[in-house]
């Protein structure tokens, strides 16, 4: 186009067509734009597009001409302007011809007789239109063909105008196979919705994104990630759908399996706990009862027993003593996942002095002290956090050396939502390389009989804070004390138990 002109070549041989073709393109709404150039032979008018310096926007061709006749008249322009939009003009005995030639390339037919300016006006433009979208989807045909995805154009009637390498890959349909085909037919498709209802989704928003069932050449059953979007003509309506598939058969197979052994394997952790919690409550009836019938032979017995026999006993209470001391935190190990609280929003301040209290007696003999900062509120089990701060502090207390125990609890906020808890202290600490260790079941840095316990107190710790979603670590160097940071989420995502 020159300065807004539309430059439409007429190949007519008909002198009454030609002039009847000239006064009605004057008629329409745009007879200004349209500048007609008319060669009455198909060789008059390829000499023309080949020496003229006065380019042409679209062609409107009679198939019948002096120098050649029918479709082949179509095919030997097509094959000299390939680029160019061309509008087949037929008589009523030609129709078939000129449907055989819009399956070919050609953009439209109009029927002579039976044409107005606005209709010719009308289909010149928007010859024009769909011609420039599909050279811009030519020009992008290399970059799509180098995808792995499946990518095609189909027109507004669903037929393929253009089918990338991945298509062929993915279905097993060549381009030949391909082009002019229904997709929903030719890939026997499976829409969740009414095909309808999608266009008419992605002639409103410019895009649908959905899955689809398909069928591939070989009959697999693929399922598919698709997306479409709209390639608007002027006046708005659909010039044709941009369609991309990405083949997610294997990953959906993948995912149901992966939540199929997920839910067994909660199953199984659920089962664990459970038997973790009951097997560990039960026991403690047997042990007592060993426990108080040692004691009592201890005591009536001592006198006609030899030291020998004396030092066994007093081994067998020992021991049952520690079995009894483990199953207790065994029980509260489990208790942590079997056993929860609902979540609340709890004053962590108020929680942590609490903890602190527990120890009131060994604090006041030792003279240590634990000194709270302002902490925040969040959303937390009160009963499991509690657990998780006398654990702490009561770590604290047992591993503080010769000096005067410091324990100092703070909290700073830690991004949006998240906040983290320091409960620092000036004891014996520990080295660094040990620091993942100390959080697993039954789990020592010292012989037994050094310091009272089972290993077990930061264990539990480490599953309270996780079952909160939060995240608990150690820094620490010998002499120097340790810190312990407890990252914790200031709202849950869920109130209920999980």
């Amino acid at each position: 186009m020159e300065h807004g002109s539309i430059n439409v070549l007429l190949i007519e041989d008909n002198p009454a067509d030609a002039r009847f073709i000239a006064e009605i393109i004057r008629t329409g709404r745009h007879a200004s734009k349209f500048d007609l150039i008319h060669k009455s032979r198909l060789r008059d008018a390829l000499q023309y597009l080949k020496e003229s310096e006065r380019p042409v926007d679209a062609i409107l061709l009679d198939l019948s001409l002096p120098d050649s006749q029918g479709f082949d008249t179509f095919l030997r322009l097509l094959t000299e302007a390939s680029d160019l939009p061309i509008i087949v003009l037929t008589g009523i005995d030609d129709e078939t011809v000129a449907t055989r030639a819009v399956q070919e390339g050609a953009q439209d037919y109009l029927v002579k007789g039976q044409v107005d300016g606005p209709l010719l006006s009308r289909s010149i433009l928007y010859a024009i239109e769909r011609k420039r979208t599909e050279k811009d989807l030519q020009k992008q045909a290399a970059l799509l063909n180098l995808a792995h995805d499946a990518i095609f154009v189909r027109g507004p009637d669903h037929t393929v105008q253009f089918w990338n390498d991945g298509a062929v890959e993915l279905y097993g349909f060549t381009r030949e196979e391909a082009l002019g085909k229904v997709t929903q037919d030719l890939l026997h498709t499976v829409f969740p919705e009414p095909i309808d209802r999608i266009v008419t989704r992605v002639i409103q928003t410019g895009r649908w994104e959905g899955e689809l069932r398909q069928t591939t050449r070989t009959g697999e059953k693929i399922l598919v990630e698709s997306c479409w979007a709209l390639q608007p003509g002027k006046d708005g309506m659909p010039l044709g759908f941009l369609e991309i598939n990405r083949d997610v058969t294997a990953k959906k197979l993948a995912d149901e399996a992966l939540r199929s052994n997920m839910a067994r394997l909660e199953l199984v952790n659920a089962e664990l706990q459970e038997f973790a919690y009951v097997a560990s409550h039960d026991l403690q009836e047997p042990l007592r009862k060993i426990q108080t019938f040692c004691d009592m032979a201890q005591k009536r017995c001592a006198p006609a027993l030899d030291s020998a026999m004396q030092s066994y006993l007093g081994r067998i209470i020992s021991s049952a003593g520690r079995m009894r001391q483990l199953l207790d935190d065994l029980l509260q190990f489990a208790r942590v996942a079997t056993k929860p609280e609902p979540f609340k929003v709890i004053d962590l301040g108020e929680i942590v002095r609490e903890a602190a209290d527990v120890f009131e007696e060994t604090l006041r003999d030792t003279g240590a002290l634990v000194e709270v900062e302002n902490l925040p509120n969040i959303e937390a089990d009160e009963t499991q956090i509690l657990r998780l701060f006398q654990n702490l502090i009561g770590n604290a207390l047992k591993f503080r050396g010769d000096r005067k125990l410091r324990i100092i609890v703070f909290a700073k906020q830690k991004g949006r939502g998240v906040c983290e808890i320091f409960v620092k202290d000036n004891g014996m600490g520990f080295e660094q390389q040990f620091a993942e260790r100390i959080f697993k079941p039954f789990q020592r840095l010292h012989g037994r009989g050094e310091y009272d316990g089972t290993g077990m107190g930061l264990a539990i710790c480490r599953k309270i804070v996780e079952r909160h979603g939060g995240s608990i670590r150690a820094e620490s160097e010998p002499g120097k004390g340790s810190t312990f940071i407890v990252r914790l989420p200031v709202k849950q995502d869920r109130w209920e138990s999980i």
